[in-house]
């Protein structure tokens, strides 16, 4: 018995039960209408004169210019100008507040979501705002409190129902998240982000077919939703389509090349017995995340597969120094050093592997490595 799927479907799980690419508090979704896309933080900062002393709005751009890029810390500092220069700039608090989520101060980012509400407390999109953020933070909870406000502020606002919606859905409560999507619907039957979120309400309960209904129409009224060609990628996948998997992942990737995309064309690609090609994909994962344990081990867990367990070894090696107690490394490592033939060594980090099972409850992992320890003291 090969362990590697329930691996890639926890990744997979996560994804599509979350929904902008975000890494902080250990979780990696795609949330609608969240920051920038990948494209554009590949933009250049512009060149030219430094902003003027009295100029906020000159610094203010500048600081979105360097979050694009990936310098929080020198978005930080362009965005507390700005504020300086105008403390009532609203803009600018949100923008600070996200740049204050990315380096990971999640106290000090509420402070300046609550100060940009306090400015404005009637503006549904600053509520929204901090709702995406307390999503990328992972409190769940929170965010839809946040969506709840701006969607009884501006009860005809279908992005408020539809982020509602979308956050009802992560948190397992799908039948209120379809009422919150369909009244997004109703006020805007065009909106692909509520279109999209339907669909995976659908994909969850099993209605896979159903669930491509509306991320086609989600598509059709907006070709650039990534995450709609994500969503889509992973029902195929789920309905073993996995040709039709990977193209929607490669448009999903053409839009937005972040992690989240290139999972899901990895697992496909693994599926299809396309070795070298998911092996490419994990290696962009981990070029984008060097810290992502789970990369790492499934990068790994191919190279054991086709008979390289010595570069397995070092793949899951680095896994387990990124994350000690990841119990699927453990069991990868096991695998590698059975296949070079020590013993004792693949016992070892079998064990290991089994205690972290059975503390995470992962009874099928659980099953796997008993049956394997036992096959190997047999020996």
């Amino acid at each position: 018995m090969n362990i590697r799927w329930i691996s890639i479907l926890l990744v997979l799980t996560l994804i599509l039960s979350a929904g902008c690419q975000g890494k902080t508090g250990g979780e990696n979704f795609k949330l609608p209408g969240c920051l920038f896309s990948q494209k554009a933080q590949q933009q250049a900062v512009p060149s030219g004169e430094k902003p003027g002393p009295q100029d906020a709005g000159t610094w203010y751009k500048k600081g979105e210019s360097f979050y694009r890029l990936g310098k929080y810390n020198a978005a930080l500092e362009c965005y507390d100008k700005a504020i300086e220069l105008n403390p009532e700039y609203i803009e600018a608090w949100r923008k600070k507040g996200f740049a204050l989520v990315m380096l990971g101060k999640s106290f000090e980012a509420i402070n300046s979501f609550d100060k940009s509400i306090a400015l404005n407390p009637d503006n549904p999109e600053s509520w929204c705002i901090k709702g995406d953020a307390l999503a990328m933070m992972g409190h769940k909870g929170q965010a839809l409190k946040n969506y709840e406000t701006a969607a009884a502020i501006a009860p005809e606002d279908p992005s408020a129902f539809a982020k509602k919606g979308l956050m009802l859905v992560r948190l397992g409560r799908y039948k209120d998240a379809l009422l919150s999507l369909d009244k997004s619907l109703k006020i805007d039957p065009e909106n692909s982000d509520a279109l999209s979120s339907k669909g995976l309400v659908l994909e969850k309960l099993g209605k896979s077919a159903e669930a491509l209904k509306y991320y086609d129409m989600a598509v059709s009224i907006n070709p650039r939703n990534d995450i709609s060609w994500f969503n889509r990628g992973v029902t195929f996948l789920s309905l073993k389509k996995k040709d039709e998997a990977v193209k929607n992942f490669d448009r999903s990737i053409e839009l937005d090349s972040g992690s989240a995309s290139l999972y899901g064309k990895a697992a496909a690609l693994d599926r299809l017995g396309i070795y070298g090609e998911a092996l490419k994909c994990y290696d962009r994962i981990i070029a984008l995340n060097p810290k992502d344990s789970t990369a790492w081990n499934n990068k790994g867990d191919i190279l054991v597969r086709t008979g390289r367990p010595e570069e397995a070894l070092t793949c899951c090696t680095e896994s387990i120094e990124i994350s000690p107690e990841f119990p699927y490394a453990w069991a990868t490592m096991g695998e590698a050093l059975e296949k070079m033939g020590q013993k004792s060594g693949a016992l070892e980090a079998f064990e290991k592997s089994l205690v972290y099972a059975r503390r995470d409850k992962d009874a099928y992992l659980e099953k796997y490595l008993n049956g394997t320890i036992e096959r190997l003291k047999k020996k």
